[in-house]
């Protein structure tokens, strides 16, 4: 059995793909919306106040940013853990987990809606991260290579 030596970077940084994944899990199964429905009320009275553009923030348009962002990072974490995925790879976990989510939510969560632009924004914001880690390693001249 040949052992894989996982550098230090690798192990913190799935210690906190460890630890954002269980956030996530409590914010995406959460069967009250309260949260939710909270933060982008929260974020679009900021955005439209700091911005002074009430119409352009919508709730559906924040909505939409802020499940892009949140799953950023795990965008930015799973190829550091799992350094054979490259972003297309990471781009269809994303979908296929997010796909899972809202199906779930759909189905077991009656109070949460299951949405498909969810799904989109979520798989949207993991893409974003992982192209970051690809982008940085091809201009650090690692193994990686941004490919379209």
């Amino acid at each position: 059995m040949s052992q894989h030596r996982r550098s230090s970077g690798q192990v913190i940084a799935a210690v906190l793909l460890v630890g954002y994944s269980i956030t996530l899990g409590i914010i995406l199964l959460n069967p009250s919306p309260a949260l939710p429905a909270d933060v982008v009320d929260r974020a679009q009275e900021a955005l439209a106040s700091w911005l002074g553009a009430q119409d352009w923030f919508g709730g559906k348009r924040v909505e939409f940013a802020l499940n892009s962002l949140m799953f950023v990072p795990v965008g930015l974490l799973v190829p550091m853990v799992a350094t054979r995925l490259n972003w297309r790879d990471v781009t269809v976990i994303a979908l296929l987990a997010s796909a899972g989510v809202e199906i779930y939510q759909g189905l077991f969560l009656i109070d949460r809606s299951a949405e498909f632009a969810d799904v989109v924004a979520n798989t949207l914001g993991c893409a974003v991260g992982a192209i970051i880690v690809d982008t940085v390693e091809w201009l650090r001249g690692s193994k990686r290579t941004p490919q379209t």
